[in-house]
């Protein structure tokens, strides 16, 4: 027996039970923390229901007081009103003005308690009033019960969310979070406008705005970079003043995992992002936005992601697991890189996916889907990765096109005409590969002859290349297309394109003298 205790002392390691001791304390103080923060969230939001109900009596209240008022105020004013004086004559019989006030003084008064219909009149619902002693809409009364009822309902549509995504039901989930998301926005739309400060009357981004979406969202580029350069690894801290903000994280949270859960990824990632451009400390945002990029293959993204998430919170069991199935996958793709063209080589993608064996309707769905991905991976500025997913998605929607041997409608001939543009855009962003970008701004223009764009980019990519007359030729079909330099067509915005190709054509022109020895600095 003391035998086995020494043994079992042998095997202990105490630097790994410290470590596990370690853990568990982080791990304790991060969930109360969480804890506490839930608590006082749930406590602002019940306090500003209650208040904003609280509000919309008091209103009602003073409201009935000041009617009182103007009553009795009536009242003494009939009283104090001197009688009409009779004309000479006429005796006892009453004026006008009598006889017009006479109905006025009984119904003031008790009504007859005798059951003739006439009598009945005054139980029933009072006439509405005159039209022009009708009151607004909306008082602020009825605006103070109304911002309650919306924002009780949208913590409402959060928590059913929460429930059905609990419960694997995430397409019921998405829809209660997008119907609780309108019902914030309803409350908000409500809410009094803050103040301008002096001097910011006619300056739009200066002006403060207590829309959750403005501030969660971005209202411009310029706000946008300026909360992307505030990104602080801390929690969002919930306050009244930003009651909004905290419910739209959690709308953009939820629905972020329920798109993830549905194989939205593009989507999810987006949703996602406005989470962190407010709470730049929410572990959750990033593991789940980290998991986005993995399954859209971008796995360095994926690990920049989970390396944040582990600074933040070093004890993230989801993280963890994200990071070990991201590794493997790493693993994974190394390997095919190493071992090359195991994919097909150079072979034309549309055959490609003709060879497939999918169906028009699946490759429809995998062009849309690599489309947007390729849409947020060129905004986050991965442009060969983007430029990848871009032609995958005009090689599907071309494939589809031959199977069903008809004319796709507009809608996704727009989608394949904006990939071989997003293709164009990510090699001349890149400068490299240029030959590529002229070849897809070719099937762009095929697809759409009067695609401006697409002459613009192959503008830009022959210039590049050395083609001075083939890159001016497509600038003078801008022009063309833009209107021919008339000034009326098109509008202001017309006209200003022109001006901008103008430009381009005088740049071009002066690179090919330069490029011939044609000019002279004498």
């Amino acid at each position: 027996m003391l035998k086995d205790k020494y043994d079992a002392w042998e095997k202990y390691d105490l630097d790994k039970n410290l470590e596990e001791v370690d853990e568990r304390t982080k791990e304790e103080e991060r969930d109360r923390l969480h804890s506490k923060l839930s608590e006082k969230q749930a406590s602002l939001e019940t306090g500003a229901i209650g208040s904003e109900l609280m509000k919309g009596e008091a209103l009602d209240s003073q409201a009935a007081a000041g009617n009182l008022k103007a009553v009795r105020k009536g009242r003494k004013a009939r009283s104090a009103k001197p009688a009409p004086v009779e004309p000479a004559g006429q005796g006892a019989a009453p004026t006008p003005s009598t006889a017009a006030a006479a109905p006025a003084v009984s119904v003031s008064a008790a009504p007859d308690p005798s059951p003739s219909p006439s009598a009945a009149a005054p139980s029933s619902p009072a006439p509405a009033p005159a039209p022009a002693q009708t009151p607004p809409p909306t008082t602020k009364a009825e605006q103070a019960k109304s911002r309650a009822a919306s924002l009780k309902s949208a913590c409402e549509f959060r928590e059913s969310g929460k429930a059905h995504a609990k419960a694997g039901k995430f397409a019921r989930a998405l829809s209660d979070f997008e119907e609780g998301e309108r019902h914030l926005d309803a409350y908000e739309d409500l809410l009094e406008p803050p103040p301008v400060p002096e001097g910011a009357e006619n300056d739009e981004n200066a002006k403060p705005t207590r829309s959750s979406r403005d501030m969660c969202c971005g209202p411009n580029a310029g706000e946008l970079k300026r909360q992307q350069q505030q990104l602080k690894p801390d929690p969002l801290q919930p306050d009244k003043d930003n009651l909004g903000v905290t419910l739209r994280r959690d709308f953009n949270l939820n629905s972020g995992r329920a798109l993830l859960s549905l194989g939205k990824y593009a989507e999810a990632s987006e949703s996602l992002k406005n989470v962190l451009l407010v709470d730049g400390g929410n572990v959750s945002a990033w593991v789940a936005r980290a998991e986005c990029y993995r399954k859209m293959g971008l796995l360095t993204l994926a690990d920049l992601h989970l390396v944040k998430a582990t600074e933040i919170d070093d004890v993230d069991k989801n993280a963890k697991a994200v990071r070990a199935m991201n590794d493997k996958d790493l693993i994974v793709q190394k390997a095919q890189q190493i071992l090359g063209g195991v994919d097909g080589g150079d072979e034309d993608p549309v055959k490609v996916e003709i060879n497939s064996r999918k169906s028009a309707k699946e490759l429809l769905e995998i062009a849309m889907a690599m489309y947007k991905q390729g849409n947020v991976i060129f905004r986050e500025q991965f442009f060969f990765t983007a430029g990848m997913k871009y032609e995958r998605a005009a090689a599907c929607v071309a494939a589809a096109e031959q199977i069903l041997n008809v004319e796709l409608p507009e809608t996704l001939n727009s989608v394949r005409v904006a990939s071989h543009l997003g293709v164009a855009a990510s090699n001349l962003l890149r400068k490299r590969d240029l030959g590529k970008a002229v070849e897809h701004c070719g099937l762009a223009i095929k697809a759409d002859s009067k695609c401006v764009a697409a002459y613009l980019r192959r503008s830009e990519a022959r210039v590049e290349l050395g083609d001075f007359d083939g890159g001016l030729d497509d600038l003078h079909k801008c022009i063309r297309l833009t209107g021919g330099g008339r000034k009326k067509k098109g509008g202001r915005g017309a006209e200003l394109a022109r001006k901008d190709i103008k430009g381009r054509i005088r740049k071009a022109e002066f690179a090919k003298r330069m490029f011939r020895g044609e000019c002279s600095w004498a």
